[in-house]
C-alpha cells in the first residue's frame, strides 16, 4: 500500500551509496541522477549500502534544498540539472533554480530556491526510453515517443496523487505500444496503441483505496486496449 507525505521528505531505499544532497531518481532504488534526469529529489542522508533506507526531499516540497555543485556557480545564478547528481550553471535541459550562495569548486553544496516549474514538475520534457523501455514516472510532464519501427514501452504506477502525463508520438516510424501497469480507466484497458504523429493521451493520476492508478483525461488517435 502507497504510503503519502505531507511534509514533502519520504523515506526510500537506496540502491547503492549516494553521497548527501545529490539529485537522486528511482524510487525503487536511490541512485545518483544524470544531466538527463528528471530527479525525484535530494537524498538528505548519505546512503552506504544497496537497502539503506533513506530519507529524501522531494523536488515538490516546499522552501530551499542543499544540492552539490559540479563547479564553481555565483550567487544568483541560475543552475541546470548536471552528471552524477550534482548541478552547475550551464543551460541543460533541465532548469532547477536559482543558486542562493555560492559553489568555489566542484563537491561544494549550495542552498538552492528551485524554480516554481521545476518544482511542481508541470509539462517538463521526460526522456523517452526507446523500444522496450520503461517511461520514467517520478514527475509530471510530457513525454514525446519517437519510433523507429513497430515498438514498445512500458509505464508503471504513478508516485504521487495528481501527477500528470502527456504521451505523445512526436515521430511515427511505426507503431508504438505502450502497456499501462493497471489500467487507465474504469473499462480495464491498459494498452494504449500510437499509430500516428500527434496522437496523444493525457493521464491523471488518482487514489483508489490506498493504491495509485492512472486515469484517462482525455485522448486523440491513440487506441484503447485491453491486454
Amino acid at each position: 500500500m502507497s504510503q503519502f507525505t505531507e511534509t514533502g521528505i519520504k523515506a526510500f531505499p537506496a540502491g547503492g551509496a549516494v553521497a548527501q544532497y545529490l539529485r537522486v531518481k528511482t524510487p525503487t532504488a536511490l541512485a545518483a541522477a544524470g544531466a538527463a534526469d528528471v530527479e525525484l529529489g535530494t537524498i538528505e542522508q548519505e546512503a552506504f549500502a544497496s537497502g539503506d533506507i533513506c530519507a529524501v526531499r522531494l523536488r515538490t516540497a516546499p522552501g530551499t534544498c542543499f544540492m552539490v555543485a559540479a563547479g564553481a556557480i555565483a550567487a544568483g545564478a541560475e543552475v541546470y540539472a548536471a552528471a552524477a547528481g550534482k548541478i552547475n550553471d550551464v543551460v541543460g535541459k533541465y532548469k532547477i533554480g536559482v543558486a542562493l550562495s555560492a559553489a568555489t569548486a566542484d563537491g561544494d553544496i549550495i542552498e538552492v530556491m528551485r524554480s516554481p516549474a521545476m518544482a511542481a514538475g508541470i509539462w517538463d520534457e521526460i526522456a523517452d526510453p526507446g523500444d522496450g523501455g520503461a517511461i520514467p514516472v517520478v514527475a509530471s510532464g510530457h513525454c514525446p515517443l519517437v519510433t523507429e519501427g513497430a515498438e514498445t514501452r512500458t509505464l508503471a504506477i504513478p508516485t504521487f496523487v495528481g501527477q500528470m502525463l502527456l504521451l505523445h508520438m512526436k515521430a511515427d516510424g511505426g507503431n508504438g505500444v505502450v502497456t499501462v501497469a493497471g489500467n487507465v480507466n474504469a473499462t480495464g484497458n491498459d494498452t494504449l496503441t500510437f499509430a500516428d504523429t500527434t496522437d496523444a493521451i493525457l493521464l491523471v493520476a488518482v487514489d483508489n483505496d490506498g493504491t495509485l492508478c492512472w486515469r484517462n483525461l482525455g485522448h486523440d488517435g491513440v487506441a484503447l486496449s485491453t491486454a
